[in-house]
């Protein structure tokens, strides 16, 4: 199934994602499926992982 589509007017920063997409919409979406998991791409290294070293 897919997800319902939301749109978004003027600009999207981490707060109205998360009460505007993330709360209403993801959330309840992906608890409609079973062992579902969250993962947020597109993140810079050191944004989502500070400590994490550089890999090999």
């Amino acid at each position: 199934s897919r997800s319902p589509l939301v749109r978004i007017a003027g600009t999207l920063n981490s707060s109205r994602y998360i009460s505007n997409v993330l709360g209403p919409v993801a959330l309840p979406y992906l608890h409609g499926f079973h062992n579902a998991t969250f993962q947020q791409d597109n993140q810079c290294k050191i944004a989502c992982c500070p400590h994490c070293p550089d890999p090999p």
